[in-house]
């Protein structure tokens, strides 16, 4: 297994790298405006210079706050999340830790929730980690169903494996790596997964899409349903994770127009959420 750096958490907060680059941009364009109005203007140029750069801070002073308002929103409701997941998987071993790229815990209770109600057989899940085992504790307590979880990242599926194995889910868990390779999905090509060794995957009662990673404008979760529609049982459910993404939007309207489906819910959550039903 490869060992990698632990990533600071300012490289896994996208919102946290927009900001840091709008701001640079201000103070970027503030500087260069400033210096060419006061080869221009002199004096005057300085005191309009002042001037903006007053806006800016008073700009990114709100913004801030505005951002910090949500935030602590968002921590409370995770919290919340949080303690009603433990309450009802009581995990044998420490969870590994969630958000950011990871799920979050209101995600994970979201699939808790339609589990215990819909009892299913079979769970195929498309991306690993956390969710696996939240997945998989739900699983055993009903004592019915199996799990495959699929990631295209040989590294993080050890990962992934080995906490299977420490939280003693291997009996209803199985994960399997499946690197992305070309596939030809309604005349387009996609880099998706490698579906040769999901043979075992039929009559899937709910399907849970995270994966495989974002390439913005590229729908790289879309082959999901294509390859998969026709392994769903009737009435079987789709959970489908970052809907607040553009790309999950979109291909979430693509599947509507091109599979009967219908949505069961869309969920004002901390990364967005939607969970559609195969009609049968």
């Amino acid at each position: 297994m490869t060992l990698r750096p632990p990533a600071h958490i300012e490289a896994q907060d996208p919102k946290f790298r927009l900001l840091s680059q709008q701001t640079q941009r201000a103070w970027l364009v503030w500087a260069l405006l400033s210096l060419v109005g006061f080869v221009v203007l002199g004096g005057v140029a300085l005191v309009m210079s002042i001037i903006a750069l007053g806006s800016l801070l008073i700009s990114l002073i709100l913004n801030v706050y505005h951002r910090l308002q949500i935030e602590n929103f968002q921590h409370y409701k995770q919290t919340e999340a949080l303690l009603s997941l433990h309450a009802h998987i009581r995990p044998r071993q420490p969870l590994p830790p969630m958000r950011l790229w990871a799920a979050s815990p209101d995600f994970a209770t979201l699939l808790l929730t339609h589990i215990q109600q819909q009892r299913p057989g079979m769970v195929v899940e498309l991306g690993s980690g956390v969710s696996t085992l939240i997945t998989g504790y739900a699983l055993q307590a009903l004592r019915q169903g199996s799990m495959i979880s699929v990631d295209h990242d040989a590294n993080f599926a050890a990962v992934s494996r080995s906490r299977v194995q420490q939280h003693s889910l291997s009996d209803c868990v199985q994960v399997i790596h499946a690197p992305l390779i070309s596939l030809s999905v309604q005349g387009q090509t996609w880099q998706w997964y490698d579906l040769s060794e999901l043979n075992n995957a039929e009559r899937i009662d709910l399907l849970i899409v995270d994966g495989p990673p974002e390439q913005p404008g590229t729908l790289s979760r879309y082959p999901a349903l294509p390859l998969l529609f026709e392994r769903l049982k009737p009435d079987a459910l789709i959970v489908v994770d970052d809907f607040m993404r553009d790309d999950e939007q979109a291909m979430v309207g693509r599947w509507l127009a091109e599979f009967k489906l219908e949505v069961v819910e869309v969920v004002d959550n901390e990364k967005g959420a939607v969970v559609l039903r195969k009609l049968s």
